[in-house]
């Protein structure tokens, strides 16, 4: 099985899953020893988990998504199609919004993995990484919040190495740590043989899938910490305002207090290092995105807003489980028995209340979008994945057009061929709805209209 088929796309909730067989879904073992393919799946699952339960994904869907969508529409109204694309536009009335716009994609580089610093690990066949020291840098950003333009600055840690070639240092960020609780979550199902042939680490890069380790070295916390631990101190990091900044915080709480008094009772340790508005952060963040649900729905973009409801609700269900047990999301982890064969039944029902609890990402086979909303053709989390390739296309492009590389990964439930030539799109009338996933999102995105009468003025000029 080519792994690299099999994927997580954070903030598309889709999960590629070519040369999976989609029946391991549905059978896991009741005694909890997986196959290869289903311990690859609590891998991605786990990704997705990271995307609708914590503050973080909550904040990278807001501006990734939901900012975007705001800036086209806004950026639509100023300047029509002279608008685009993005990265060439100087137009004095659209200057905040460009500036944003830049903003978040920085902020979202800043979050994501440090690439060229995985590159140069695997370039050199590193497979360890010697810390030398480590850094908490700044960068200023600037947010708009309506009018407003509120300026702060993004907090980040850089760690100084020896032993790579032509690397110096490596950026911790969220998408690290997120990587770091799920190759911590393929040691544990490998060591506790919960998993079939699952010895996945040695096959994955060692930046960013082992690097937890040197950093847990690196602040003298152990040596050798059990996969378990490693697992309840990513998820706690990953649930914080700021991930990097909680991660470093908490090794250095362990360090000073000691790690028997962690592991003696690892919740209580970490709970009491809360800051206390941890959850009351996420819940604003939700009534920022109902804010926005409401306000599509006023202005007539309902496809919009039921996408942004599918997704809503998650995250809020996921926020009400948080509340009642900060912990939930990981506790098929944290069976005390796990080793027995009632342990490991009890691990997988704790796994199937959550998949029950919030639910699936959409499943893409050889181009096929699984759990897509056929039947209404809103097709919720595909309208999604074709809001983004819009937004991606109009970086660069004037007249938006599907991206190459993703028509070759995954085909929307109804779409046509050249669903985006301008040229084929029809006029919306009582008796001719739109129906193609790719139409339906832009006419949500403002952009229909503008296309219909540029394919007009165009039919003009050549008659």
């Amino acid at each position: 099985m080519d792994l690299t088929k099999i994927k997580y796309i954070p903030d598309r909730y889709y999960i590629r899953l070519d040369g999976f067989d989609m029946g391991n879904l549905n059978v896991f073992a009741n005694d909890a020893t997986f196959s290869l393919q289903q311990a690859i799946y609590i891998h991605e699952y786990y990704h997705y988990l990271t995307n609708v339960t914590t503050f973080f994904g909550a904040r990278e869907f807001n501006v990734a998504f939901q900012d975007k969508v705001r800036l086209i529409t806004r950026l639509t109204k100023k300047a029509g199609l002279d608008a685009f694309p993005i990265n060439t536009n100087t137009l004095e009335s659209c200057k905040s919004d460009i500036e944003y716009w830049k903003s978040i994609d920085e902020l979202i580089e800043l979050d994501d993995i440090d690439y060229n610093f995985m590159q140069k690990c695997h370039d050199n066949g590193s497979n360890r990484i010697d810390i030398i020291r480590y850094q908490k840098r700044h960068i200023p950003m600037a947010v708009q919040v309506g009018s407003e333009t509120i300026r702060g600055a993004h907090l980040y840690y850089t760690f100084d190495v020896r032993g790579v070639k032509n690397a110096q240092s490596f950026r911790l960020s969220d998408g690290a740590i997120d990587e770091f609780l799920n190759a911590s979550i393929d040691e544990f199902l490998f060591q506790h043989d919960l998993a079939d042939n699952c010895d996945v680490l040695r096959s994955q890069p060692y930046f960013p899938y082992r690097a937890f380790d040197e950093i847990i070295r690196y602040f003298k916390v152990s040596d050798d910490m059990e996969s378990k631990y490693k697992i309840i101190i990513a998820y706690f990091a990953l649930h914080a305002f700021n991930p990097i900044d909680c991660l470093v915080s908490t090794l250095l709480a362990i360090k000073k207090k000691g790690v028997k008094a962690f592991e003696q009772n690892p919740e209580q340790f970490l709970l009491s290092l809360l800051k206390g508005n941890e959850l009351s952060l996420y819940a604003d963040m939700l009534k920022y995105e109902k804010t926005y649900v409401d306000e599509s729905l006023q202005a007539g973009r309902k496809n919009l807003a039921d996408t942004m409801t599918l997704i809503y609700e998650k995250q809020y269900s996921s926020y009400k489980l948080l509340s009642r047990d900060f912990f939930y999301f990981i506790r098929p982890f944290l069976v005390d028995d796990i080793d027995s064969q009632q342990g490991r039944q009890e691990f997988l029902r704790l796994f199937n209340n959550i998949r029950t609890s919030i639910g699936e990402p959409i499943l893409v086979q050889n181009r096929q979008m699984y759990g897509a909303d056929t039947d209404t053709y809103k097709n919720h989390l595909a309208f999604q994945i074709a809001s983004y390739e819009i937004i991606d296309s109009l970086t660069v492009n004037r007249i938006v057009k599907r991206i190459e590389g993703r028509k070759l990964k995954y085909s929307y439930p109804v779409e046509t061929a050249d669903c985006d030539k301008i040229g084929n799109l029809p006029e919306i009338t009582p008796d001719n709805p739109l129906t193609e996933t790719w139409h339906v999102a832009l006419n949500d995105l403002g952009l229909y209209g503008l296309y219909i009468d540029y394919q007009k003025q165009q039919q003009s000029k050549n008659s």
